[in-house]
């Protein structure tokens, strides 16, 4: 049913049933003439809810504007167009009369709509385009409208890039929400204070809500394309980092790179295991996940150390301070704390055996390792010396005869030692030595031949004191001395020709070996003369600051295999005494230390233990040494009770949990609540244990960059002023 409104002319207008009789009105006034007429259809259209939605702001500047004048600028503007009104301007009307406009009264807000210009226009402007949108059958919610308020650059001041939660964007959208609610115009002129003050409320809070979900839904659509495109094969173009390269491939890049940002040494993991970790992380890569790679490595390496029942925790694995805290907590849970204690005890033991497997466990005492080795030595020197006098005899019986070994060489090394060291750092037999061959200006008794030089070395090598450093000093500068003289033999050697002149070469080549050994083990004589000095050996002359690298390579080159190992032996016995004291005995309380452990092996140093042990060798030291920093040294900002009481207390609170209090004695003195609490108590503490001791945790899916999130924020102002102003245009 309609209504229907006849004019004078006999026109008649028909409206929707239920159409506003002031709009009716308005409308018949059109019509007639009486009043201002616009296209209704254009009004009512989609193109003039978006007009009016640019509109809307500057009607509610205009208003808020003129509320804002003090009473002489109004009182000058009702005089100014008064006089224009007499000047005889187009359609400006004297404010004065009873029907008049009191301009004044904008100043409080509180005249009647009819008081004020401005208000009247936006109210009339408003009435019209309703009646407008029902002519045009566009009722409901105004769409249009709501765009062309988004359009307007006063609905997007608040920017929203670089807020750092959705609770900072939530924040900022409810201050443009409240901005955009301010806005709104309000055609309800007699209220304008309350009606201002619901629009910049419902547009605050409508902002803020909206604010929040469109960053909830920038987050959920963003971490779903972050996903889609973790996947391989995504397309570069998209952002796609894998591009064609297959997830096995990732996979291994993965991992390849993290064990070099962590030292680790994939070649010394067992193959069964590093394919198990390898599968884990490409299956979450064919999933869009982001594998934790670094995780997954120290998995690979803790299982490869200390066995798949001992390996790495979750919190020891990860390295998150709080997980790490939390299980040397759990520890000390009765009963449910078990496993993660079994676990650490385990992982101990694993770490002694680890070094004990590699030789330590019933290595021999220093005094052995030592006696090996010199007894080793010895029978090289002995073997070496006979290998010289034969081939000097040799070349004797082949008609050679007695060569010299020019003494210039030895006798300027002695000269200069009697100057630096002094007599009384030269040892008896050794002086009574060097007088023999003419060098302290007396008679020459002795011709100084190879058997001769070889005499003398053996002599220096028996008088060395390694606790007296003068004395060997000077010796060291004597055995230079005898070595540089017989090089100068073997120079004055390289004329001659025939079977006795090769002959003679190679029994100085033999003699210059010899030399070579000595000085590479100046304290061989010494240490097979002194008993203390087996005890000492690998001390002195493998592990110790004094001895050189490069005697100790020339050492280990030297000795049997038998000797060699009795010394790597004893020095993994030295390093293990130092990490887990007890533990070369037997002790069943030896604690391994990963801090002790490493100053052992930072005491020899890399290259010397690669030395001893070759490279293989120091990659799995350093590899124990990585696990077990992993297990027990603590992350930065982890807060472990490293006293236990939090356990302690934990205990107290949940056996007395019930006491003291009449309600909870109550509820506890119900039947089974007791063992309810207990039960669920107990399974959470063990299903915390589970998670630990699995040792690594869910791959995340794939997440928007900061750096992204921040990018999308850019684009949310918008939502805040949708909201808001959406909220707000309903209080009018």
């Amino acid at each position: 049913m309609s209504i229907k409104a006849q004019l004078h002319d006999g026109t008649t207008l028909e409206f929707p049933d239920g159409t506003d009789p002031a709009v009716i009105q308005k409308t018949v006034l059109q019509v007639m003439g009486k009043a201002p007429s616009a296209s209704s259809s254009i009004k009512g259209s989609t193109l003039g809810g978006v007009f009016m939605g640019l509109r809307d702001p500057i009607d509610a500047g205009a208003q808020l504007l003129v509320r804002a004048l003090p009473d002489s600028v109004v009182r000058a503007g009702n005089s100014l167009n008064n006089q224009l009104a007499d000047w005889g301007v187009p359609g400006i009307a004297k404010l004065n009369g009873p029907d008049a406009p009191n301009l004044s009264g904008l100043v409080t807000g509180k005249q009647s709509q009819a008081s004020s210009p401005v208000d009247r226009m936006v109210s009339d402007a408003n009435a019209d385009y309703d009646a407008s949108r029902k002519l045009a059958g566009r009722d409901g919610l105004d769409v249009a409208r709501i765009f062309g308020n988004i359009a307007n650059p006063a609905n997007r001041i608040v920017p929203m890039g670089g807020a750092a939660s959705t609770a900072g964007v939530a924040l900022r959208a409810g201050a443009q929400g409240a901005i955009s609610g301010a806005l709104q115009p309000v055609t309800d002129s007699d209220n304008f204070a309350s009606a201002k003050s619901g629009q910049i409320m419902a547009g605050g809070v409508g902002g803020a809500v909206g604010g929040a979900i469109a960053d909830r839904l920038v987050h959920g659509v963003g971490n779903l394309f972050a996903s889609m495109r973790a996947k391989p094969g995504f397309p570069s173009l998209l952002g796609g980092s894998g591009g064609g390269m297959p997830a096995e491939a990732q996979a291994n890049a993965l991992l390849t790179k993290a064990a070099a940002d962590q030292g680790i040494d994939l070649s010394t993991i067992p193959k069964a295991i590093l394919d198990d970790v390898r599968g884990n992380v490409t299956s979450a890569l064919k999933q869009g996940k982001t594998p934790d790679a670094a995780t997954l490595a120290r998995v690979a390496e803790g299982r490869a150390v200390l066995g798949a029942d001992a390996g790495l925790m979750t919190g020891q694995a990860s390295r998150d301070p709080q997980l790490f805290a939390r299980e040397l907590d759990l520890r000390g849970i009765q009963g449910a704390g078990k496993p993660i204690a079994d676990r650490l005890a385990l992982q101990n033991q694993r770490f002694i055996d680890a070094l004990g497997k590699k030789g330590a466990a019933g290595a021999p005492d220093a005094y052995d390792a030592g006696s090996s080795a010199i007894t080793s030595l010895q029978a090289l020197d002995k073997q070496l010396s006979a290998d010289v006098t034969a081939a000097y005899g040799k070349f004797r019986l082949h008609g050679g005869a007695t060569l010299d070994v020019p003494l210039q060489p030895l006798a300027q090394k002695f000269g200069e030692v009697l100057d630096t060291f002094g007599r009384e750092n030269i040892p008896g037999a050794v002086m009574s030595r060097l007088e023999s061959y003419g060098l302290m200006g007396g008679k020459q008794t002795k011709v100084f031949d190879l058997l001769e030089a070889d005499k003398l070395i053996k002599t220096i090598n028996a008088n060395i004191d390694p606790m007296k450093g003068p004395q060997t000093a000077a010796l060291g500068s004597l055995r230079s001395g005898l070595s540089q003289s017989i090089d100068l033999a073997e120079t004055q050697t390289q004329g001659a020709s025939g079977p006795a002149a090769d002959l003679l070469r190679e029994a100085i080549s033999k003699a210059k070996a010899r030399f070579s050994l000595h000085e590479a083990v100046p304290a061989l004589e010494a240490a097979s003369k002194d008993r203390g000095a087996q005890e000492a050996f690998v001390r002195q002359y493998v592990t110790g600051n004094s001895a050189s690298i490069d005697s100790v390579a020339s050492m280990v080159k030297l000795l049997s295999p038998d000797a060699l190992d009795a010394v790597r032996r004893n020095v993994l016995a030295s390093i293990m005494e130092s990490a887990a004291p007890g533990a070369v005995r037997g002790s069943d309380a030896a604690k391994f230390s990963q801090a002790g452990y490493r100053r052992a092996l930072d005491a020899i140093g890399d290259r010397k233990l690669a030395t001893i042990f070759g490279s293989d060798g120091l990659a799995q030291l350093r590899q124990i040494g990585r696990v077990s920093e992993w297990a027990q040294a603590q992350p930065a900002g982890s807060a472990v009770n490293n006293s236990n009481t939090g356990a302690a207390v934990m205990n107290l609170v949940q056996g007395l949990s019930g006491k003291g209090n009449p309600l909870s004695q109550k509820i506890m003195s119900m039947p089974g609540a007791n063992i309810l609490r207990n039960t669920l108590s107990t399974a959470a503490d063990e299903s915390a244990v589970r998670g630990s001791l699995l040792g690594t945790q869910t791959p995340k899916s794939a997440q928007l960059l900061p750096e992204e999130v921040d990018a999308l924020r850019r684009y949310l102002p918008s939502a805040g002023g949708l909201l808001g102003g959406t909220a707000a245009s309903s209080v009018r």
